[in-house]
């Protein structure tokens, strides 16, 4: 690790092609591979329509992220922003930081790396089939891959991305145009069903919207950014408006060639891999292949991002004490948090020993994670608009709608978070719990260091 020390990132490192790449990249990965077969199981084809407002809602919650790093541009992102938005209510601001840097890194930089984990095992499964690989010892390989790629630094890491994005963009492309023209009207009928039908919609928003949140990596880096009060905005919208585009049409015509009670978890093939279903249908196996070699292309993108966003903020936490220095330690040679990366990537490897049953409920968990975190964060981009130059706010991009839309973003988000299973609850309020206990250790240890003072 070169013998890292609590040392500083690598500013400038990220422009704006890598910087947009790095967010399309980790977007078109994990969720939209693994996801659309929960969302049709919930409401049917109108789960079409829940990817397209979870995008919109995205969009509404990037730009208010957005003005937050444009005016704190820092390491560690939404663990940084309530601390520097209401520093003037002293212990809420950073009990609300901690507590969203708490639920990110778990959240983005372990659940989700694991869930992609198991996903690369069973996708290398089904594209090479003669050659039996074991699937957890694929799923090790992964984890070990991504953290390898993301100690070598956020270049390196934006290169492999960047080459693996274009691929992944040119085969989805390609399977919506040839199975486009090819939808049957009828398979659109009733268009509200699934298994849950309107509350299945609402939730299948909450999911959905799981496939946008790797946008959020560039807030996180944001100390590495060059013109992070331009480059960022840009990268944030242009990114979620290309995403939803691809979404869209890919999804559109699944839901044209297959019925919703086929991409449930009584049919695997469909559940795992509802894209490489319908290739099959429409007698196009040679792109069925291709679609097993996107899905793990995306897969990969995905965990490579989020491991870099993950060890960002717990580097922020532990460089500003709320969890131990340690997680500071960066690497000489290559200047990446590497401490931070291989504690996020060693608690991956652990979780890959539960029961995958549990991958449902960890799906909707991530789900009420990001909103509570979202929730916070579009809190504290109300009080900077309505505390305009604050002291230590650096001049930056300022979002449009003024203080109805982080207010927006907040409504929405309650109304789709008020349908989940009372299971998904428990975990994120345990998770919370924890953290919050470990808080109020910290507290008492500040304490009891400064002779009650503070």
């Amino acid at each position: 690790m070169g013998g890292g020390g609590e040392g500083g990132l690598r500013r400038g490192a990220l422009g704006a092609r890598e910087s947009l790449l790095i967010c399309v990249g980790g977007m078109i990965g994990i969720a939209i591979f693994t996801l659309p077969s929960t969302t049709f199981a919930l409401c049917g084809p109108s789960a079409v329509l829940a990817w397209a407002l979870a995008g919109a809602l995205m969009l509404i919650m990037g730009l208010n992220l957005a003005e937050l790093a444009s005016a704190f541009p820092r390491a560690g992102g939404i663990a940084m922003y309530p601390k520097e938005a209401l520093g003037s209510t002293g212990a809420l601001g950073d009990f609300l930081g901690f507590i969203s840097g708490w639920i990110y890194w778990f959240t983005f930089g372990v659940l989700a790396n694991v869930i992609g984990a198991l996903f690369v095992g069973r996708y290398v499964s089904m594209l090479l089939p003669s050659m039996a690989p074991d699937p957890a010892a694929m799923a090790l390989a992964a984890l070990a891959l991504v953290f390898a790629l993301n100690l070598l630094g956020v270049r390196v890491a934006g290169i492999a991305n960047a080459v693996l994005t274009a691929a992944l963009v040119a085969i989805m492309i390609l399977y919506s145009a040839l199975a486009l023209p090819r939808i049957d009207p009828g398979l659109l009928e009733p268009f509200l069903s699934g298994q849950l039908g309107p509350r299945g919609f609402l939730i299948s928003i909450t999911v959905a919207w799981l496939g946008y949140t790797a946008w959020m990596a560039i807030t996180s880096v944001a100390e590495e950014v060059r013109d992070p009060q331009r480059t960022i905005p840009r990268a944030i919208s242009a990114s979620i408006s290309i995403v939803a585009a691809l979404y869209l049409c890919a999804l559109l015509a699944t839901a044209g060639n297959a019925r919703w009670e086929e991409l449930s978890m009584g049919n695997p093939e469909g559940y795992y891999a509802p894209f490489a279903l319908v290739a099959a249908r429409l007698g196009l196996n040679w792109l069925k292949g291709l679609i097993y070699l996107a899905g793990l292309l995306a897969i990969l993108t995905t965990m490579l991002v989020l491991l870099m966003d993950g060890s960002r903020v717990l580097y922020a936490m532990g460089k500003g004490g709320a969890l131990p220095r340690a997680l500071a330690a960066t690497s000489r040679r290559f200047g990446t948090p590497w401490a931070s990366l291989a504690l996020l990537s060693a608690a991956s490897a652990i979780l890959l020993a539960q029961p995958p049953s549990l991958v449902y409920y960890l799906i909707q968990m991530g789900g009420a994670n990001f909103g509570i975190v979202m929730a916070i964060n579009c809190a504290c981009a109300l009080r900077l608009k309505l505390s305009p130059g604050r002291r230590g706010c650096g001049p930056g991009y300022r979002a449009p709608g003024g203080p109805a839309l982080p207010i927006l973003a907040i409504a929405i988000a309650a109304l789709a978070m008020s349908q989940y299973d009372i299971e998904v609850y428990r975990l994120a309020l345990c998770w919370i719990g924890i953290g919050a206990l470990i808080y109020a250790a910290r507290r008492c240890l500040d304490r009891g260091a400064t002779g009650g003072r503070g």
